[in-house]
């Protein structure tokens, strides 16, 4: 079990994810490049969630959604790939004095960028809470290890994922498995550009039934996804890129 410390905080159902980096763009404002981050507030501390792969386009991004990195109060890192901590140092250079959170698997030249540039590095390997209210998976898969997040409200997890190579469906299953409740939202990248048309329904269609209510796949989703989703999810879905709000207290 993960605990750095209880922190009293806002009201979950406050929650809002902006995504601040992201291969997909909801307009022509925000910048597009391979990989992921997205800035959460609501929670105990606001938590940037990955840092995408280029640390001057990510502060872009979140200069022009009002967010700066001295906003952040946590960073938690989905995994080792480059397209998800690429930003990190960038971050820490302007807001050393964070909480990183990875898996203990990550490479120690990202351990040391977290060392040297201020921060306190916190390994996450096993499931549980690290701030209130907010949990971890834990390490998944092997070859690609990952952690994805959990938050804890009334109506439902908000599950966000980085690129989801353990595979979407066993992370809502883990997810269900630390908090036994319905699954307000997924969202992130869903790793399924790759797959069949019949794959990708099945995996909509399981995800319905474990009962996730709202879908906002991004990132390494790909272009069949969005529409296989979009059809499977109606008015549940919900379009995802750079610079995407979504305001979970309007979810229903």
């Amino acid at each position: 079990m993960v605990n750095s410390g209880r922190y009293q905080g806002d009201n979950p159902e406050n929650v809002t994810i902006s995504i601040v980096f992201d291969n997909n763009r909801i307009s022509d404002l925000f910048e597009s490049a391979w990989g992921f981050s997205c800035f959460i507030e609501g929670a105990a501390k606001n938590i940037l969630f990955d840092t995408g792969g280029d640390g001057e386009l990510l502060l872009r991004n979140l200069k022009k959604l009002d967010k700066s990195p001295s906003d952040i109060g946590l960073i938690v890192l989905s995994h080792k790939h480059s397209d998800h901590v690429g930003g990190l140092g960038k971050i820490l250079e302007e807001n050393g004095y964070l909480d990183v959170c990875m898996l203990p698997s990550f490479p120690d030249s990202i351990k040391e960028v977290v060392r040297s540039l201020g921060g306190r590095l916190i390994e996450t390997g096993d499931s549980g809470e690290i701030i209130e209210g907010v949990y971890t998976t834990g390490k998944m898969g092997s070859y690609i290890e990952e952690q994805s997040l959990i938050i804890d409200t009334d109506k439902g997890l908000i599950l966000i994922t980085g690129c989801a190579h353990p595979g979407i469906e066993k992370i809502a299953e883990r997810a269900k498995q630390i908090l036994p409740k319905e699954i307000l939202l997924i969202a992130g990248g869903f790793h399924l550009r790759d797959k069949s048309e019949n794959e990708i329904r099945a995996v909509s269609e399981s995800l319905k039934n474990t009962g996730v209510m709202y879908a906002a796949p991004s990132h390494c989703s790909g272009a069949k996804a969005f529409e296989i989703f979009r059809e499977a999810y109606g008015d549940h879905y919900i379009n995802s890129g750079a610079g995407k709000v979504i305001p979970c207290a309007g979810l229903k």
